[in-house]
């Protein structure tokens, strides 16, 4: 333990094992203004050492102030990043004052001795909790360290004896030792640890792992709010995967002309072959047996005859597409959701474009099937676009908004803005209602991830179904009904995204 006594030690004689210190790194850049400090002063709290081996327990920043002071001392300051910015500060006060300091070749130093493992952690923790620079990685590591050490000389230690030796709350110590662990595990997934890693603070390191954690839960077993039970899998799914249906022998035909070994080697597959379906949502939600889906892109016609309308021709809607754009068509692919329980997972995410004629219509809706609708829009901007119906009364219509649909408490991947401004894609647009990539991919983000498996029931130009492949989505399939828009997609799909598969 330590002594009652302060020694004035060499400061080159003070050895550091930066191995097993908390603190992964120190530099004189990160002292500087603690040695302009203790020049100024003339006063340094003593550092503290082990007696036996000469290695410093708890003090290395103050150590590392005082050796900057010596080599400004001398004129030297190229231990610093900026030497300029460093003389500046230190040459005014480098001059050592206290005999017994020697210009500052030596520093007080308390003496200890037959410390254990546990002791030395203990200590240095202490010394480095006090300093608001210590990263949270190193503080981390740090608690683990000290609970780690007094576990191997006490069996029935626990988070709350680690907690009152280091004098912080349990909460704090627990939370750490779970964060710890996880990053120590060689086994845990790398792209999380190293995402952890670089988190700014442990409380948002604590989000992205309870996020990351709660997103790869599945629970099918659990019920819709509304009281829906989804439909249990049949014991022989109609699709290998999401995706096209296979054609049954009794749908192909074969020429007489051909024998097997003449017909031709089919063709190898691209994305769109496996991610985008020529069919109706509304025939199709009610045959589908696959995994349910977690995050559920609804780009519907909205329900306002707008394709129809006397706004038509300033968006150049029919050189685009054609589709009905009624309300009884809105209402029946939202029935579709509806009617369809087994399509949406117990912990989902909808995010649904809609025009503000029937927001408080929708909004009613989907709380009426058991979802909870965020009271905060997703917005897209599209500056110097839009309609003016009425310039003598109203303004532009320049804007686009998607509200946020819940089922269950499914976190979101990373938080993002919930407005964008950005212009059309004039050169790639194939669609009247396409929303641009980066619209899309700033949103997604938000949401889509490696576990996610993602449904667009109308999926039109496709776009939501590059973006959810970018960011790696477990499964993704799209639906498109009208056959020269599903050609459009199809072909833009691919010309996006070039994969083997």
């Amino acid at each position: 333990m330590f002594k009652n006594i302060i020694r004035q030690i060499p400061t080159a004689s003070i050895l550091i094992d930066r191995s097993i210190r908390q603190r992964s790194e120190l530099t004189p850049d990160s002292v500087l203004q603690l040695a302009v400090s203790i020049g100024r002063s003339q006063w340094i709290s003593p550092i503290l050492l082990d007696e036996e081996t000469n290695y410093i327990i708890a003090g290395e920043r103050r150590l590392t102030a005082v050796k900057a002071l010596a080599a400004a001392m001398n004129g030297d300051y190229s231990s610093f990043s900026n030497p300029t910015l460093a003389r500046e500060a230190l040459f005014p006060v480098c001059t050592c004052k206290i005999d017994s300091w020697e210009n500052w070749t030596k520093i007080p130093a308390q003496i200890g001795c037959n410390f254990t493992p546990s002791d030395l952690a203990m200590y240095e923790f202490i010394e480095n909790a006090q300093r608001k620079d210590l990263p949270w990685q190193d503080q981390a590591k740090a608690i683990y360290d000290v609970h780690a050490k007094s576990l191997t000389t006490n069996k029935n230690w626990t988070a709350v004896h680690t907690a009152n030796l280091i004098r912080i709350g349990r909460a704090t110590v627990t939370e750490n030792l779970r964060l710890w662990r996880m990053i120590a595990d060689e086994d845990a997934d790398t792209e999380l640890k190293t995402i952890v890693t670089e988190a700014p603070t442990l409380r948002s390191a604590m989000q992205t792992i309870e996020r990351h954690t709660s997103r790869r839960e599945t629970d099918l077993g659990v019920s819709l709010s509304g009281g829906a039970v989804p439909k249990p899998r049949a014991e022989i799914s109609i699709y290998n995967k999401p995706g096209p249906k296979p054609l049954s022998s009794n749908d192909k035909t074969q020429s007489p002309l051909l024998s097997v070994e003449d017909e031709p080697e089919p063709a190898a597959l691209t994305l769109a072959d496996s991610i985008l379906i020529n069919t109706d949502f509304i025939t199709w939600a009610p045959d589908y047996t696959g995994e349910p889906f977690n995050f559920i892109h609804c780009d519907f016609p909205y329900g306002i005859g707008f394709n129809k309308g006397e706004y038509t021709s300033r968006v150049s809607s029919t050189i685009l597409c054609e589709y009905d754009d009624s309300e009884d068509v809105y209402w029946k692919l939202l029935n579709t959701l509806r009617d369809n329980p087994h399509i949406i997972a117990p912990q989902a995410h909808i995010m649904f474009w809609y025009s503000q004629n029937l927001r408080r219509e929708t909004e009613d809706f989907f709380a009426s099937i058991g979802g909870t609708v965020q009271p905060f829009n997703m917005v897209w901007h599209c500056p110097n676009e839009g309609i003016v119906p009425d310039p003598q009364r109203y303004g532009r219509r320049s804007y686009e908004t998607a509200m946020l649909v819940t089922f269950g408490d499914r976190k979101i991947v990373v938080p993002r803005d919930l407005s964008i401004q950005a212009p059309r894609e004039s050169a790639t647009r194939i669609h009247r209602s396409q929303k641009p990539l980066r619209v899309l991919e700033h949103f997604f983000e938000m949401f889509v991830d490696n576990s996610s498996i993602v449904l667009d029931p109308t999926a039109g130009s496709a776009t939501s179904l590059i973006v959810a492949n970018r960011l790696n989505a477990k499964e993704i399939v799209g639906l498109e009904l009208d056959t020269a828009i599903y050609d459009k997609a199809y072909a833009h799909i691919n010309s996006a995204v070039s994969i083997k598969l």
